[in-house]
């Protein structure tokens, strides 16, 4: 049983992760398109899991994501996801490539990863105040104040 636990596991942390991932493509698009969109994941592993996050993250605007294996017409907006890498060990990380195609040309939307660190348990975002803002804060107070007691003690 704590296999099948496990596996859950896994799987509801990699979705979080390419909703991560989908959400920044999503921002990266070009913001004039509009209507149906073909999505095609080329991956051999995790497809369909890809696919349902793209499918849910485009789903928050008016853009309607299309899912088909079939041949992509000529004149289609195309978002391609490709260059799929998947780091199972020490950490599950997964990057990928987006790629938006059109009648008139491509555009490389960027490289994007996400690493389970960046979530919580409860699936939220791990970094809170503390972490973003009042640990770098003090780290850096700290080796200004490194600094400034080296020279005064040397003068």
């Amino acid at each position: 049983m704590p296999a099948q636990s496990e596996k859950t596991d896994e799987t509801g942390l990699l979705m979080l992760q390419w909703r991560s991932i989908a959400d920044s493509v999503r921002v990266r698009s070009p913001q004039d398109a509009s209507g149906r969109i073909i999505l095609v994941v080329e991956a051999e592993k995790d497809r369909s899991l890809i696919e349902n996050a793209f499918l849910e993250s485009f789903g928050k605007t008016d853009l309607r994501l299309i899912v088909t294996g079939e041949h992509v017409s000529a004149d289609a907006k195309v978002l391609r996801i490709s260059g799929i890498v998947r780091l199972e060990a020490p950490a599950s990380e997964v990057t990928c490539d987006a790629r938006w195609e059109e009648a008139d040309g491509a555009q490389y939307l960027g490289r994007f990863r996400s690493s389970p660190g960046e979530f919580s348990r409860d699936g939220s975002s791990g970094a809170t105040a503390l972490e973003r803002f009042i640990e770098p804060l003090v780290v850096i107070s700290g080796a200004i104040l490194i600094v400034y007691l080296f020279f005064t003690v040397r003068s």
